[in-house]
């Protein structure tokens, strides 16, 4: 049985997916955190760029923070010695 209401209901629904795929279509990184400071979604390119910075992918904003922050890495991020 088709019900084409419940279909287009579903398709205007925002899921998981879709967040994940509209912040991976930004040009810029994304990441947010629930109130304890957990982060719960970064987008590929922001992970990428994390990785770089600190070796792995931080669970705690104050760890990909205190990674942007570090004069050296933040340097080397934008003059290009970090391939993003």
């Amino acid at each position: 049985i088709d019900f084409p209401m419940e279909r287009s209901r579903a398709a205007a629904t925002l899921s998981a997916a879709s967040i994940v795929e509209a912040t991976n279509d930004v040009p810029m990184g994304v990441c947010f955190s629930n109130p304890t400071g957990r982060i719960i979604l970064c987008n590929n390119k922001l992970r990428v760029l994390a990785n770089q910075l600190t070796g792995g992918y931080p669970q705690m904003m104050e760890e990909l923070t205190r990674a942007l922050d570090a004069p050296a890495r933040r340097e080397a991020a934008l003059f290009g010695r970090l391939r993003i």
